[in-house]
């Protein structure tokens, strides 16, 4: 179960930073800082090697993981329970999504 849970952070974190701008654009600014451009169509680009970390899902996926193994490493106690936080986050964004595919379903048939 633990592992799960760490999946589910992972990927919402990667989520985070790859896709979403976050409370006062902080993800948006820090893909910014990090050299990841937009297009005219507002197509994401990376313009150096973080950059194109930030938007490569098997990439971030991996050091995100690390990062995980390193925080339960020097906080056993604690890692779990900040890890479950971001599993609750993606559990509401999946479910969400969910919902969404069934009513875009339902409307075409």
């Amino acid at each position: 179960m633990e592992l799960l849970v760490y999946i589910l952070a992972t990927w919402r974190i990667a989520s985070l930073i790859m896709q979403e701008r976050g409370p006062w654009d902080v993800f948006g600014r820090l893909r910014d800082l990090c050299g990841v451009g937009y297009d005219d169509v507002g197509q994401a680009y990376a313009t150096n090697e973080l950059a194109r970390m930030m938007l490569c899902t098997w990439c971030s996926s991996f050091w995100i993981g690390l990062g995980w193994l390193l925080i339960k490493l020097a906080l056993p106690g604690y890692a779990l329970y900040l890890a479950f936080a971001f599993a609750l986050s993606a559990g509401a964004a999946l479910i969400s999504e969910a919902i969404e595919w069934l009513e875009q379903t339902r409307q075409r048939s």
